[in-house]
């Protein structure tokens, strides 16, 4: 019978152990989950912000009857600019001229057929997300050995070992 007091603890330690393991990944998720909408609200703010300046100056530069020579043709779909030019606005998520991933934020300019498309790297854009993402995955990774470190503590602590 003694010896099933002395297990009663044990079960409790690692039950215990168990759910805190539980719950600090809970946590990191949801924090993760947090940061990750957050970024990409500010990432589109500060484009919507970028695309509102540079609207008003491109109506201006569009009056001067200037012209580019930057060609893309309608089947790359996937392109911010093409997507603007078959009369999509907004933040969109694409491929840009080099192939690169891209987030955009497409807008008319005002008295134009033109579109402005201010654009940002996707691993620009979401690099500190990743890293955040890695630290949540490196402490996660960690957990066990944490728990096997007070596993060890514990059992010395009963043995009275120092």
């Amino acid at each position: 019978m003694s010896g099933r007091k002395d297990e009663f603890p044990f079960v409790v330690f690692i039950l215990v152990s168990i759910a805190l393991a539980a719950g600090i990944i809970a946590a990191g998720t949801l924090y993760y989950r947090n940061y990750k909408q957050d970024y990409r609200l500010e990432v589109e703010r500060r484009l919507s912000a970028i695309a509102e300046l540079k609207v008003n100056e491109l109506a201006q530069w569009f009056q001067k009857n200037t012209t580019l020579h930057l060609r893309i043709p309608l089947e790359s779909e996937d392109t911010p600019a093409v997507k603007a030019a078959l009369g999509r606005e907004g933040i969109v998520e694409g491929r840009d001229y080099r192939g690169v991933r891209v987030i955009a934020d497409v807008r008319g300019i005002p008295d134009s057929p033109w579109f402005l498309v201010a654009r940002m790297d996707a691993s620009e854009a979401f690099g500190p997300m990743r890293e955040r993402l890695r630290e949540v995955i490196i402490m996660a990774a960690l957990l066990p050995d944490l728990e096997r470190q007070f596993d060890l503590l514990r059992t010395r602590m009963r043995e009275g070992k120092p």
